[in-house]
């Protein structure tokens, strides 16, 4: 039973606890630092220090270090308690420059949370956001218009936006836009570095995403950032296309405010590479929206199975060694000592050599300049996966 002067004892724990509350709300606002990441470090710190303090007097107060030691250990323990309560039990999942992904338990459901976090806010209601990272934040308000308007069982499920969220406690400046989504348990990248992924289930997998992309553009939507981080895993058997910040209905107005700001990188078509690299004055060559999502679906399949990008640089430039045998060399191509070593590694799973054979098809197709590149349709209806349902349960 706890006596009085312990009560008295935790009523002043209690005021130490909201100041300190207080002092993490604050340095996470100057910081762009999430709450409970940051609250996790100080901690640690702070354990590390009065570890410290006693270790010095080890010798002289060795009995006293002991039980004070835990006393200390024990009110950390509270602290940490007492954020875990009031974070609701936030855990970072990945940061970005201004944008964060939290994964937060609750009693009943666990939801993912892309929030980013306001240095000021200005609001004029309650649903317009006035950031000072606005950008970001018409990004995943467009992710919402965007997912508000999809229904298909391969693509993530949005739940709720909310453009004024405080992200913690009442206090500080932790406001930010959120956009709550259904759980994951990885993305595809992560799976495929793993190594725990057979080409049976990047098969099943890629089905399914390239069955979600059709849908996509049978409603006339663009993803426009196809990549295996932007495919998550929700089990063994179900993966889902997520990520919509970028997706939009393309118009050629549109192009250039789209797409200049944006980085390249190995999913970048090469029509996308050109119009970046040759942009004048405003003006370029029109492409494909819808194209490029296939390249970037394509070589999302590429890495999945060979662990690099199919190109040598940093994207597909009229200059790029492999990229050009790709295009214009196809058989030197696939003879590549690192894609030798791991075909030769299938043939040992009994991997049919038909089955891959036409995944080199299916690949030529998809990675292919722009005017020769398969559609969607075609990519959903390659022989590649006919090939594979057919032969599935019986020789892989």
């Amino acid at each position: 039973m706890m006596s009085k002067q312990q009560g008295v004892l935790m009523e002043q724990k209690a005021k130490q606890v909201k100041i300190f509350l207080k002092t993490i709300l604050t340095l996470a606002a100057q910081t762009n630092q999430p709450f409970y990441a940051l609250s996790l470090r100080i901690m640690k710190l702070w354990q590390l220090q009065i570890k410290s303090s006693y270790d010095n007097s080890l010798r002289t107060k060795r009995r006293k270090k002991g039980r004070r030691m835990n006393k200390h250990l024990q009110y950390i323990k509270i602290y940490m308690q007492q954020i875990n309560q009031i974070a609701d039990h936030l855990y970072l999942i990945q940061q970005g420059n201004n944008s964060y992904i939290h994964r937060q338990v609750g009693a009943s459901d666990t939801v993912v949370i892309k929030s980013v976090f306001h240095a000021q806010l200005f609001m004029e209601d309650d649903s317009v956001c006035h950031s000072v990272h606005q950008r970001e934040c018409q990004d995943l308000q467009n992710e919402w218009k965007i997912l508000s308007q999809l229904n298909h069982p391969n693509i993530i499920k949005a739940q709720q936006f909310i453009p004024n969220h405080q992200l913690g406690p009442a206090g500080g400046n932790l406001q930010c836009c959120s956009l709550f989504l259904e759980n994951a348990t990885c993305d595809l990248h992560t799976l495929c570095k793993s190594n725990e992924t057979s080409l049976k289930i990047i098969i099943k997998y890629f089905t399914q995403i390239s069955i979600a992309v059709e849908y996509l553009h049978s409603q006339y939507i663009a993803h426009n950032d196809i990549k295996l981080e932007n495919m998550l895993v929700m089990n063994r058997n179900i993966i889902k296309l997520a990520d919509f910040g970028f997706s939009y209905r393309p118009s050629y107005e549109e192009l250039l405010s789209k797409w200049l700001p944006r980085t390249l990188t190995s999913y970048s078509s090469p029509e996308i590479v050109n119009f970046r690299l040759n942009v004048v004055d405003g003006e370029f060559d029109e492409f494909c929206l819808f194209s490029s999502d296939v390249y970037a679906l394509t070589t999302a399949l590429f890495l999945a199975i060979y662990k690099r990008p199919p190109i040598m640089g940093q994207f597909p430039t009229v200059d790029d060694q492999y990229y050009q045998l790709l295009i214009n060399q196809p058989d030197l191509f696939w003879q590549l000592d690192f894609i030798q070593k791991v075909d030769s590694q299938l043939m040992r799973e009994h991997i049919p050599k038909q089955l891959l054979e036409n995944l080199k098809d299916l690949m030529e197709g998809g990675l292919a300049e722009e005017y020769n590149r398969i559609t969607i349709q075609e990519f959903v209806n390659h022989e590649f996966f006919k090939y594979a349902k057919q032969i599935e349960g019986e020789q892989f």
